[in-house]
């Protein structure tokens, strides 16, 4: 698989690299390496190349329809054969295979079936000129929603979008093989399957971060928990032929490489309270708080003022979940509480900071007055050390990776209290979009109850724009530290090539 195993992360402080180095010593590289490899053998995973100009595209579809898919499938198909048909014949001497990810939502899930698959390869991939055989590798996922185009967020139109997204990529061939052979996981139909994003910059210094991206409950769909496929065709002389047939797989690798300039992540939440310093907690208890720097009290004590004030302002959109944000011992920033502009909240996540839904406190007596609990997920299917192996032997490393998650209410870390509000237009529109090639990868809040409003863009091709959200959440992790779970609705990391090709 191709795995880029150093690279710059474009939110990184420049200090903070050689933190990193002092921390971690000979060991950082190795540490790096293992960030990126581990979970990903045995998995799909696929990369954007050099050889070859990215092409990705979504395609917002309304109600499903033949009629419709094979006008779709003809302008897909269209888009995308260019880069087939450039790049055809090269495969066996740069030892690639290209590879198509393919995203639905629940509503458009029959593309993701054989048969629709097959139509859309059969269009895509004309008869190659020369004797060898052309072969595509195809990753198919079922996701929550399609992601917002730039031009989107520039709005504050906020829904789910319905459709599909599509991703032209590389693997190599050797790692590829080893997928359909007797090692690949077998997956059961009651397993959660995700999608790696692994976020590489031009600079290739230092690895930069690794979303993790749940995909959608498919019980109702086709009696899976979730669904994630992987297949291989191809053509010769002019017919299409299954040469693997699809197969689930747990989880699926996607190595982006994109513009350190050209890249942001946008979570639209609002204090309400200023940062406090944790007295006593225990695991994701919260249960003292020091105000001020000498007034001991009940962790939900400050938080509750802050919310009856906070609902006495009618709003339709109003969020009433809230989030903490905790730091570790030594990073404090003091926020005006009243302020709305959260663009500081990425650095802090990037420098180690953790973001946790409140799940339930306040009230009682005694012991139990004013207890918070905080959400203790971390990483996906609890995976608490994803991307991080601590060898078996003397090697030392910061207790950070040890003792972080047996007390999320660390004693003499710093809590400050957040709400949700509406995303701000003005903090996107200054990433203005230079070339096609978007990436964007979200969250959003659940659409079981939602109604399709009038403001819903219907279908629409968007060349170069790639991406999904999920209903559970995202889980950012750096190379520098442990995974947090990000599931404040309509939040998004955003990035963008700066040229055509990579």
């Amino acid at each position: 698989m191709q795995v880029s195993y150093t690279c710059r992360g474009a939110l990184h402080p420049a200090r903070n690299l050689n933190n990193f180095k002092q921390s971690f010593g000979s060991h950082w590289l190795n540490l790096s390496k293992r960030f990126y490899t581990h979970h990903a053998q045995n998995y799909p995973s696929i990369s954007i190349s050099n050889n070859f100009p990215i092409k990705c595209l979504s395609y917002r579809l309304s109600d499903y329809s033949n009629i419709q898919n094979e006008i779709a499938q003809d302008k897909i198909a269209k888009y995308l054969r260019p880069s087939l048909q450039n790049w055809n014949g090269e495969q066996t001497e740069k030892k690639q295979r290209q590879t198509l990810l393919l995203l639905a939502t629940p509503k458009h899930a029959a593309w993701l079936e054989t048969h629709s698959i097959q139509a859309l390869l059969d269009k895509l991939m004309l008869p190659v000129s020369h004797q060898n055989a052309s072969e595509l590798d195809v990753i198919c996922a079922c996701v929550d929603g399609l992601a917002p185009s730039i031009a989107e967020l520039s709005s504050k139109i906020e829904h789910n979008r319905e459709g599909i997204s599509i991703l032209l990529g590389t693997t190599t061939v050797d790692s590829t093989d080893l997928l359909y052979g007797a090692s690949a996981p077998a997956v059961t139909s009651d397993q959660k399957c995700s999608l790696q994003f692994h976020i590489n910059h031009d600079d290739n210094v230092l690895p930069y971060c690794q979303i993790t991206t749940p995909l959608a409950n498919t019980i109702f769909t086709n009696g899976r928990r979730s669904t994630l496929l992987i297949s291989r065709w191809q053509k010769k002389g002019g017919n299409l032929a299954i040469v693997k047939r699809p197969s689930h797989r747990l989880k699926a690798s996607i190595n982006l490489s994109i513009s350190r300039s050209e890249s942001f992540f946008d979570i639209p939440v609002s204090p309400l309270t200023f940062p406090r310093k944790i007295q006593s907690g225990l695991g994701n208890i919260v249960r003292r708080l020091i105000i001020e720097g000498s007034s001991v009290v009940p962790a939900s004590q400050e938080l509750e003022k802050a919310v009856i004030e906070t609902n006495k302002t009618p709003n339709k959109n109003h969020d009433n979940n809230v989030w903490a944000m905790i730091m570790p011992p030594g990073m404090t920033r003091q926020e005006d509480k009243t302020g709305h502009d959260y663009s500081h909240i990425k650095e802090l996540i990037v420098r180690g900071a953790k973001l946790y839904r409140v799940l339930s406190g306040g009230g009682g007596w005694g012991n139990k007055e004013g207890l918070l609990a905080l959400d203790p997920e971390t990483s996906f299917e609890g995976q608490h050390f994803a991307g991080i192996n601590l060898p078996n032997n003397n090697t030392k490393y910061p207790e950070k990776y040890t003792d972080a998650l047996t007390n999320i209410a660390q004693e003499g870390a710093s809590i400050q209290f957040y709400r949700a509000i509406s995303r701000k237009p003005s903090g996107i529109t200054q990433h203005r979009c230079t070339t096609e090639n978007q990436i964007v990868i979200g969250s959003i809040s659940s659409t079981v109850d939602e109604i399709v409003s009038a403001s819903d863009p219907g279908t629409a091709f968007i060349a170069g724009h790639f991406g999904c959200v999920s209903e559970s959440g995202i889980f950012f992790q750096s190379a520098e530290n442990l995974p947090t779970k990000i599931d404040v609705p309509h939040s998004y990391f955003y990035g963008q090539r700066s040229n055509a090709t990579i």
